[in-house]
Parts: C-alpha cells; structure tokens; sequence
C-alpha cells in the first residue's frame, strides 16, 4: 500500500502541481520514497527526496517554495493543522509546538503521455 502525504492548504496544492515541486512541514520523519499526495479528492504521485530537521531559520531558506507569501503565515499555518491534529489538553498542545518537525521535499512524478 502506497503511503499519503495530505495537503492541507491549496495555495500549497497549486503551488505543487504547477512548478512540480513544493516544500512542506510536518511533525512526523518521512522516510525518502513515492508517495501519494492529496488534497481533498484530487491525488497525484509525488517524491520524497529530502526530509529535513525544520526550525524557522532553515524554513526562512525554502518559504520561496512553501506556497506562502511569508515565513509568517507558513509557520502560523502549519502550527495552526498541527494543533488540530494533536490530542490532548491546551498544555499538552501548546508543549507540542517545541516538538521536532521536517520538511519534506515533494517532487511531483510526471507522468509520459504519448
């Protein structure tokens, strides 16, 4: 079974699907490989070829690829999906933004059509 990456945003999913690469965030290690990206019913087959141990310094290097128009609103928005998807209590979801996050490196796999 082929692992996904969700998509959350779609200026993310546009940026990703029209200069065939993006850069997003995430709580968990990915490991390098193909994966499937989604968002909402639309899918495409995507590359994993870097994870990187994030912190706004490094994200200040790649927001030009993140999708978002400032380090700002790509830490504001990541912090805000992250939230939602932690359980637990205000304390424990406040502590867990000083977790480890990675970006990940998406290339987009082109199919050939002829």
């Amino acid at each position: 079974m082929t692992k996904e990456i969700e998509i959350n945003y779609a200026n993310v999913w546009s940026f990703l699907l029209n200069k065939g690469e993006a850069y997003v965030i995430r709580a968990e290690e990915f490991q390098p490989g193909e994966y499937i990206c989604r968002h909402g019913t639309e899918s495409v087959q995507c590359i994993v070829d870097k994870v990187i141990e994030a912190n706004p310094l490094v994200m200040r290097e790649y927001v030009n690829k993140s999708g978002f128009s400032s380090l700002q609103e790509w830490m504001s928005r990541a912090a805000r999906v992250h939230m939602s998807h932690v359980r637990g209590g205000p304390f424990r979801k406040m502590m867990s933004l000083m977790d480890k996050k990675y970006l990940l490196h998406l290339k987009l796999i082109l199919e050939n059509k002829e």
